[in-house]
């Protein structure tokens, strides 16, 4: 199962400007917007409106433990996420994810009774999955360092005006949202290749995050690491993804070689 609904085809930098010559959206209709977006919501909003309360607010607890309650709108964005310095790239990359994002909430809200997913949301379950992996701050600090330690071997032998315009290009907004959309592709195929179970809580005792797709790494025995929104050997080498789909149900994924559970599981 390979997934290339999102994707960017392509992107170049004319005059500081990254421009969309085509944008194959597969069965999504494109959506359009007029302006740049200044505030890109590194987790869905309407993703998050599952945790707010009947006056749509929900409660926010930062890193240090205050609690403020907030519209999905006002939390879970970051100031020009895709670039500072080419808005139109913010709103390029902001049109391709945006039907997803209004595609999934809708199958969310129908659980448990849609569950199991077809696969058609079973591959677009696993593209928003994918799409809150890579519009991350671990996943923007991954590739940068990913960057780093491969530009000395591609430009060994290169001269320095070349090897200035390889590390321009390859630390660029552009080169990164292109790569980020190749990786989406890769993880969701990756992601709905795993054995998919539904959790479901007789309370709303789930919360999500700013990083909500989370990743068990395989440990050796004795082994401990820290939770991390990107694991150290690379999601092939995971043994669980856990991800929030509302405060009452959770999406596990694994390894096991069994047949998937047809109905919610209780937590």
């Amino acid at each position: 199962m390979t997934h290339r609904n999102l994707r960017l085809r392509s992107l170049r930098q004319d005059d500081g400007h990254a421009q969309r010559s085509g944008v194959r959206p597969g069965a999504y209709r494109p959506a359009v917007s007029t302006n740049p977006p200044k505030k890109i919501h590194i987790v869905t909003q309407a993703y998050l409106r599952a945790w707010t309360n009947d006056a749509g607010h929900l409660t926010a607890v930062d890193r240090w433990g205050n609690r403020v309650t907030r519209a999905p709108a006002a939390v879970g964005y970051r100031q020009h996420w895709w670039s500072k310095t080419h808005p139109t790239l913010n709103k390029t990359c902001e049109d391709i994810c945006r039907p997803l994002e209004n595609t999934i909430p809708r199958i969310l809200r129908s659980l448990p009774a849609s569950w199991p997913l077809d696969k058609r949301q079973r591959s677009l379950l696993g593209q928003f999955l994918a799409l809150h992996i890579i519009r991350t701050p671990a996943w923007r600090d991954w590739y940068h360092s990913v960057i780093d330690q491969t530009l000395p071997r591609v430009t060994n032998g290169l001269t320095p005006q070349a090897t200035e315009e390889v590390i321009a290009v390859a630390h660029s907004d552009t080169e990164r949202a292109r790569q980020g959309f190749h990786h989406i592709a890769l993880l969701a195929t990756i992601l709905s290749s795993m054995h998919w179970t539904l959790l479901q809580f007789d309370e709303p005792v789930l919360a999500t995050s700013d990083h909500p797709v989370c990743p068990a790494p395989l440990l050796r025995p004795g082994e401990t690491v820290r939770a991390a929104g990107m694991p150290r050997g690379g999601w092939i080498e995971t043994m669980e993804v856990w991800f929030p789909l509302s405060p009452y149900f959770a999406l596990i994924a694994c390894w096991a070689v069994r047949p998937e559970p047809t109905i919610a599981i209780k937590g």
